[in-house]
């Protein structure tokens, strides 16, 4: 037992047996410096970061440590800052899942056995001479994060049922070449949608319906207001059509209320050279 000058007493590092033996004493000495020396891992929370976004490599953060040392006094000693930790991404080759921490997030640090500061980053690493003796100590560190973390607000949630879920509370950003979606069932629920695509859209359906009103504006059909061409007819079962362009049919009959435009006749016209008049609406 050691004694403060506040009489307050204290629990040593010293056990009853440790200068019992020369051995015990070597090996009290030899614990005590390991503990001070060799660095495994530390819980820690970021308080900086330096990532350079989407587009660049995984960047470095800035942590302290959570777990305080204590002195042979048991006095809590403030740990100080880490800084320019290299981060971990789920990473393999060119293609990455980004998610860059930020500052109050909690991690892990871990320390490497050698010297790691001559390891570059990005492109193909070859292995390099370690800058100094050092061995297991925080000035190479990683940082490993997503512990003990608060809950999530946009995720990709993959269940063991074998459904996935997006959530993305503001918005959702596909940038490729091209997109293919194979699916039994697609469903789009939107308060608005816009498809906006150049030169053309494709639609490629035994069948299309539309429930409501097809509002277009513009031209419907080729480039430079070219007719619009459907392949497979078009039901309407309310609101009817309205076309102030006119409508160019080129195959087929168009039937209305029960009555064919091409080959329809007029009761109550005496034949002759002349022409009938113009239809009457209703009619």
């Amino acid at each position: 037992m050691k004694q403060k000058s506040d009489e307050t007493t204290v629990k040593g590092t010293r056990t009853a047996y440790s200068g019992h033996t020369p051995f015990n004493a070597i090996d009290l000495m030899i614990r005590n410096t390991v503990k001070g020396l060799v660095n495994t891992a530390e819980v820690v929370k970021v308080v900086g970061v330096d990532a350079g976004g989407p587009g660049a490599a995984a960047g470095y953060v800035d942590v302290l440590p959570l777990v305080c040392q204590t002195d042979a006094y048991n006095e809590t000693l403030q740990p100080t800052t880490l800084y320019r930790l290299p981060y971990s991404r789920l990473q393999g080759g060119v293609a990455a899942l980004v998610i860059d921490p930020e500052a109050g997030d909690t991690g892990l640090a871990v320390f490497a056995k050698r010297d790691s500061s001559g390891v570059g980053q990005g492109g193909d690493q070859e292995p390099t001479q370690p800058g100094s003796f050092r061995s297991f100590d925080q000035g190479d560190g990683f940082y490993i994060g997503g512990f003990l973390n608060k809950a999530p607000e946009i995720y990709l949630e993959l269940n063991q049922d074998k459904k996935a879920v997006l959530h993305a509370p503001q918005k959702v950003t596909i940038e490729t070449k091209e997109c293919v979606i194979n699916a039994e069932t697609a469903t789009v629920n939107a308060s608005n949608q816009a498809t906006v695509a150049s030169p053309e859209t494709i639609i490629d359906s035994p069948q299309t319906r539309c429930k409501g009103n097809l509002w277009v504006e513009g031209s419907l059909g080729g480039a430079g207001g070219g007719p619009a061409i459907f392949k497979s007819g078009i039901i309407n079962q309310s609101g009817g059509i309205t076309n102030s362009g006119g409508i160019n049919n080129q195959g087929g009959n168009i039937v209305s209320n029960s009555v064919t435009v091409e080959t329809h006749t007029h009761s109550g016209v005496q034949t002759g050279g002349g022409d009938t008049a113009s239809p009457n609406a209703g009619t």
